[in-house]
């Protein structure tokens, strides 16, 4: 990377390197400007040097402290409104630009220590493509951290196919992304993020913060330096200043505006507020217009402001203004951030915005503001009213969530923030020395960011250190005793053969099941009544498909506790390395203490219903012939190949069980066949019989019956 390509800005003392991704960067757009401002504001302070990579498109003229890079030579909104081929042609064009700006990164990462990537854009396609990319250059990812801050709570902007009506955070979208960070707007959200263990920056959306130090651009100053707006405090004007800086829609309430200005100066005669109206592009909306149309004509007690506000007039007006009318539709805002808010809440301008939105969650914690009921203009009204009455106290309470947002969201915060740098490695080989088992076999992969694989291993130590023994083995053992009255069980192998068999014949059966069977469920009536899984690879690739709350009870080893939430239908079991290896193998009698490894899923089964007393045990689907395709491509290996493939799988029930997309080991058919033997040894002693009841195969240790004749 050349410094004529990518002009670096900045101290020139800096050891960290902040790079500012924004394919939507033009100049017209003030929250883009805002963020810049915020972000050059921070490598003039000697807190990083700064690289922004915008869009070609950027206007001509553009003034900025800092180069911008025209980079990204498509239109962004496309992936919003464009057609599929459109859309695929940026997403595409998106990331080759960014495979071409990481294959010359490597030049540059010499001269600093740490470097952060920061994605700012309004659609989640983008961010999906900006985690793919950053995930295949893992040679970066020691050294280098990316940030994602997409908006992803924004219902306009969300991916409508990955939105949940009622999560305050799209866990769907964000468990996607295991290589980046993502930004937050609140302690509210970053909490939520918390509790879902996902790691988090805090940044306020588009905030122009600064601490005042030299070298910050002007036009990036007023809102940083406050303390003259707080001393307004004590010289309340004959006029309150009332701004609306909506736009002429519903959505953004701009009717309601127009009904309580009626109100208050037609209606009241009241002549104690002045009014400050933008009246923006009408964004199609023929009700606006026709208000626009007939507000423009008032001139008492109204000053208004047609098309876009420039950067310094924008500040002088807000800066200027009393109170800050924010009357957004829950419909939009509930999960929705405002720029305009928290720029009021740093002029100390006091607020009033619409239940139901993030801004009034904002005012409800810090107990200042009004908030009043969306579609209720004379509850609008009221409020205005009120803040009249006591505006003195009413500006000393938003002076207090002001000194707060300059605290916590200033620049300084964000840089560390954004550039903290935990000891990952060092927590992940502290939580190994605890976790039962240490072969990498039994931990999780390379697929998961160190992040993810430091939280997950915690559960996992969780699990083993406080629940396993106060909690999962004696659920084991109730379930045992559960069980009376039957003698007979089916385990089921994920063997091409059962396609030929009549499943349906197994309603009412007692039936263990494992891995990918749940992708069967749409031919059959039925759900097994145990599940399991015990190979990490099924775990990180499918384990969220595997249906919750079926029936199924799910048994899952300890050492996956890192891949699957603790829930009601989980039970967590000791599965350990067969200690005979490698000459032979064992069979546990007693699954609510110990089982042991047999290179299948389904000899851990076998232990489970020995241990639960079935008599007869009948296996299906365990066919002990695999076949490799010839796009069989080796990934890794730790003792067992890992595969990838893209073909369709001529192994399983089903095509897509391992294909494209899902890691598989290699199949060990021969020690499959003598943990099958040890375990038929051992359960004839104990008098329980165990028989092939499949379709073909070569799994001849069992004897055979057919399947139909055992109902």
């Amino acid at each position: 990377m050349s410094e004529k390509s990518f002009p670096v800005y900045g101290s020139g003392a800096s050891e960290r390197l902040l790079v500012y991704v924004n394919p939507g960067f033009n100049g017209w757009h003030g929250h883009y400007l805002t963020q810049l401002g915020h972000l050059q504001t921070g490598a003039q302070l000697g807190y990083y040097d700064l690289i922004h990579l915008g869009n070609s498109g950027i206007d001509d003229g553009i003034e900025t402290a800092s180069a911008v890079v025209p980079f990204f030579d498509f239109k962004p909104e496309v992936a919003k409104y464009g057609t599929e081929d459109e859309i695929n042609r940026a997403i595409n064009d998106f990331e080759v630009k960014l495979r071409c700006f990481f294959d010359e990164l490597h030049l540059e990462l010499s001269n600093y220590l740490e470097v952060r990537l920061y994605q700012f854009t309004g659609h989640p396609k983008y961010s999906f493509s900006y985690e793919k990319v950053i995930g295949e250059y893992p040679e970066f990812h020691s050294k280098l951290k990316a940030v994602n801050n997409f908006l992803y709570r924004n219902n306009e902007n969300e991916c409508r196919e990955d939105r949940t009506e009622d999560d305050e955070i799209s866990s769907e979208i964000l468990e996607q992304f295991a290589h980046t960070i993502s930004a937050v707007d609140s302690k509210v959200y970053l909490k939520a993020l918390n509790e879902k263990e996902i790691y988090g920056v805090k940044y306020l959306p588009f905030p122009v913060l600064n601490s005042g130090s030299s070298g910050a651009n002007d036009s990036h100053r007023r809102l940083g330096l406050f303390s003259g707006m707080i001393r307004r405090i004590s010289s309340r004007r004959p006029k309150l200043k009332v701004l609306y800086l909506g736009y002429p829609h519903s959505k953004w309430g701009y009717q309601e505006v127009y009904k309580s200005y009626r109100e208050i100066v037609e209606g009241l005669g009241i002549e104690d507020f002045e009014f400050h109206v933008r009246h923006q592009d009408v964004h199609g909306d023929t009700a606006g217009e026709t208000i626009k149309t007939e507000w423009l004509r008032h001139s008492n007690c109204i000053v208004h402001y047609e098309g876009f506000l420039s950067l310094d007039h924008y500040y002088e007006v807000l800066n200027n203004a009393d109170i800050v009318l924010i009357p957004y539709s829950p419909e939009f805002y509930v999960k929705a951030t405002s720029g305009v808010f928290v720029e009021a809440i740093l002029a100390c301008a006091v607020v009033i915005t619409t239940a139901g939105t993030w801004m009034a969650n904002e005012l409800s914690v810090s107990k200042c503001g009004h908030i009043y009921e969306y579609g209720y203009p004379d509850q609008l009204t009221k409020s205005l009213l009120r803040v009249r009455g006591d505006f003195q106290n009413e500006k000393a309470k938003t002076s207090e969530l002001a000194v707060r947002y300059h605290e916590e969201y200033s620049i300084n915060a964000f840089s560390q923030n954004i550039f903290q740098k935990e000891n990952f490695d060092e927590k992940y080989n502290a939580l190994l020395q605890r976790v039962p088992e240490r072969d990498p076999i039994y931990l999780p992969t390379g697929l998961l960011s160190m992040e993810k694989r430091v939280s997950g291993l915690a559960r996992v130590v969780d699990v083993w250190e406080n629940e396993w023994i106060q909690a999962h083995q004696p659920r084991i053992r109730e379930i045992k005793e559960s069980l009376t009255n039957t003698n007979r069980c089916f385990v089921i192998g994920n063997g091409p053969s059962l396609n030929q068999m009549d499943l349906e014949l197994l309603k009412g059966e007692v039936v263990f099941a494992s891995n990918g069977f749940y992708m069967l469920y749409d031919r059959i009536s039925w759900r097994p009544d145990y599940y399991f899984v015990e190979d990490h690879l099924v775990a990180e690739d499918r384990g969220k498909s595997i249906p919750s709350n079926d029936g199924s009870i799910k048994f899952y080893p300890i050492y996956l506790a890192y891949a699957f939430e603790k829930q009601d239908d989980v039970v967590f079991y000791n599965h350990r390395p067969r200690v005979s290896y490698p000459h032979g193998f064992d069979f546990s009698s007693d699954a609510s203490n110990i089982t042991y490894t047999g290179c299948t899923v389904l000899f851990s089964c076998l232990q489970f219903a020995y241990y639960f007393g079935f008599k007869e045990v009948y296996l299906i689907g365990v066919d002990l012939e695999y076949k490799k395709p010839d796009d069989l491509v080796k990934t890794s290996d730790y003792g067992v190949p890992i595969y990838n493939m893209e073909s369709d799988d001529p192994n399983h029930f089903h095509k897509d069980y391992f294909g494209k997309g899902y890691r598989w080991h290699e199949p060990q058919e021969d020690k499959m066949a003598q943990a099958f033997e040890e375990s038929e040894s051992i359960c004839s002693l104990g008098n329980v019989k165990i028989f092939n009841a499949g379709v073909g195969g070569n799994l001849n240790c069992f004897p055979r019956v057919p399947f139909e004749n055992l109902f």
